[in-house]
């Protein structure tokens, strides 16, 4: 399955507005099914934007997630990407350059965008 960065800032923004302590199958997104889902908020737990456990149970077709809360460095991401002229300024440099970029590189950009859209740059 490939990494889609607009499920990430949706699952981001869900995980900010339910709080602590909870599972995959609470979260919905329109036009994004269980399964991607559930992939995406294990890669937000690999890449430490999101605090949680993978579990993998005997028999399941795919691991539980179960999502504490956003780490530091998820809400600092979320701070930026929570802009949607921020979001949608970061996404168009991104697709010009060839459509794909590492969480790192994205973060680093969005804060770049970020002060620039803020006049701090």
């Amino acid at each position: 399955m490939k990494r889609d960065l607009e499920l990430i800032r949706q699952l981001m923004l869900a995980i900010e507005l339910k709080g602590d302590d909870f599972d995959a199958d609470s979260i919905e997104i329109d036009g994004y099914d269980p399964s991607q889902i559930n992939y995406h908020l294990q890669l937000l737990v690999e890449a430490e934007l999101a605090v949680g456990k993978v579990l993998n149970y005997l028999g399941s077709d795919r691991p539980t997630i179960i999502i504490k809360k956003l780490s530091w460095e998820g809400c600092s991401f979320l701070d930026d990407a929570r802009n949607e002229s921020v979001w949608q300024k970061t996404m168009k440099i991104v697709k010009d350059k060839g459509g794909s970029v590492s969480v790192g590189v994205l973060t680093q950009l969005l804060a770049s965008v970020a002060k620039q859209l803020s006049g701090l740059v």
